[in-house]
C-alpha cells in the first residue's frame, strides 16, 4: 500500500494534484493548511478547497478502498473557530465560506486534528500539541 502523507497546501492545487496523480496513492493523509496562500486569488483558493474535497470523494469511492485523510493546520483552524485566532494570512474575504466548509467537515467528523495509524504507531498532525493547547481546547 502507498501511502501519499503531504501538508501546507495553501492553495497550491496544482503542484499537490500533480504529486496526487504521479505517486496514485493508496491512502492520502493532509496535514492541513489548505488555506491562506499569499499570491492566490479568493477564487483561487476556494476552487482549491473544494477540488481537494471532490478529489477526496473520487478517492474514497475508488476500487482501491483506501482511505483520505483531512487533518486540520493552523491556518484551517482559525476558520474553523471563526476569527476567534488569526494567524498570519488570515483572509476576511472567504473567511465566513471556509468557515462554513470547515464546520460542516467538522461535524460530520471528516476532518479532525490528528490521526493515529495502529499498525505503524505513527501519530500524525500538523503540528505538535502541548498540554496548555489541548487544555485551552478542551481535548
Amino acid at each position: 500500500m502507498k501511502r501519499l502523507v503531504i501538508g501546507d497546501i495553501h492553495g497550491h492545487w496544482d503542484g499537490f494534484k500533480k504529486i496526487y496523480d504521479l505517486e496514485n496513492p493508496d491512502e492520502v493523509i493532509m496535514l492541513g493548511d489548505y488555506f491562506d496562500n499569499f499570491h492566490g486569488s479568493v477564487d483561487s483558493i476556494k476552487d482549491a478547497f473544494t477540488n481537494l474535497l471532490k478529489l477526496r470523494e473520487d478517492h474514497l469511492s475508488d476500487t482501491k478502498n483506501g482511505d483520505f485523510t483531512l487533518l486540520l493546520g493552523n491556518h484551517d483552524y482559525h476558520y474553523l473557530m471563526y476569527g476567534l485566532e488569526q494567524y498570519s494570512g488570515y483572509n476576511k474575504e472567504y473567511d465566513l465560506w471556509a468557515h462554513t466548509q470547515l464546520k460542516e467537515l467538522w461535524d460530520n467528523k471528516q476532518i479532525k486534528i490528528c490521526e493515529y495509524d495502529y499498525t505503524s504507531k505513527t501519530l500524525y498532525s500538523h503540528a505538535g500539541f502541548t498540554n496548555t493547547w489541548l487544555k485551552e481546547n478542551k481535548m
